[in-house]
């Protein structure tokens, strides 16, 4: 028979992942969750494109630029950079979509906290 989870043990869960506090085979096991069952409330938490997408505003609410980006001369344009919070790093390369990296680094820096 199936076992049912309540909200709270799942978000329990997201919370230890997301936070960085356990991976999702160590979260699953200290909260006893299948791992299946983990892996799936895992992909179901991760935000889609689309849901990224809606969290970039229409107008940055300031106009000028925030205090960790440096700006570049265009001849220097080719290179590319990499963004890093927390474990994770982002690779900038030019024509890159400005409003949806400030978004993904929004949402990492509201993961990492």
């Amino acid at each position: 028979m199936r076992r049912q989870y309540t909200a709270e043990q799942r978000r329990e869960f997201i919370d230890l992942v997301t936070a960085g506090r356990a991976t999702i085979s160590e979260a699953a096991a200290r909260l006893g969750v299948p791992p299946s069952t983990a892996y799936y409330w895992a992909r179901k938490a991760r935000p889609t494109r689309k849901a990224t997408r809606a969290l970039v505003p229409a107008k940055p609410p300031s106009a000028s630029p925030p205090p960790f980006v440096q700006l570049i001369r265009a001849s220097d344009t080719g290179a590319v950079i990499e963004v890093r919070i927390g474990r994770t790093a982002i690779q900038v390369r030019p024509g890159f979509d400005a409003e949806l990296l400030r978004a993904v680094i929004e949402l990492l820096r509201e993961i990492v906290g």
